[in-house]
């Protein structure tokens, strides 16, 4: 019966832990802007991380984006650019240049929706909360 009680505790304690750890990981991926309809950047890739489909990227001016492309689409040296009022952005290296249609995701988490923080992002890259 003892052996059964520490089983549920440490289950309890895991679960919490992968809870806590779920919950930080997301409030660190909204920490990022998002990348607007209505933004004008024009941005060169200094340093580049993928990981689960996300190219994690700090520019030259050391700004932080996240961009959604499949691995080897995006390398470093290569510009991002996006004119204002435009839902395409465009990656160009010395050789070529390719043009990809923004999407937007919201970073959410069970734990944000039980309490009532699920981040919603619309088609133009505003975000609000329910």
């Amino acid at each position: 019966m003892k052996k059964l009680q520490l089983q549920i505790i440490c289950l309890f304690f895991f679960i919490l832990f992968i809870s806590i750890i779920s919950y930080f990981n997301t409030e660190f991926n909204r920490s990022f802007r998002k990348i607007t309809y209505y933004d004008d950047l024009e941005e060169v890739v200094k340093k580049m991380n993928h990981s689960k489909g996300i190219n994690f990227v700090i520019t030259e001016n050391d700004d932080s984006l996240f961009v959604l492309l499949d691995q080897g689409l995006l390398t470093v040296g290569d510009s991002i650019i996006k004119k204002t009022n435009s839902s395409k952005f465009i990656v160009k290296n010395d050789s070529s240049s390719k043009s990809y249609q923004l999407r937007y995701i919201g970073f959410n988490d069970w734990v944000h929706s039980i309490l009532g923080k699920r981040e919603i992002v619309s088609d133009r890259g505003e975000v609000s909360y329910n």
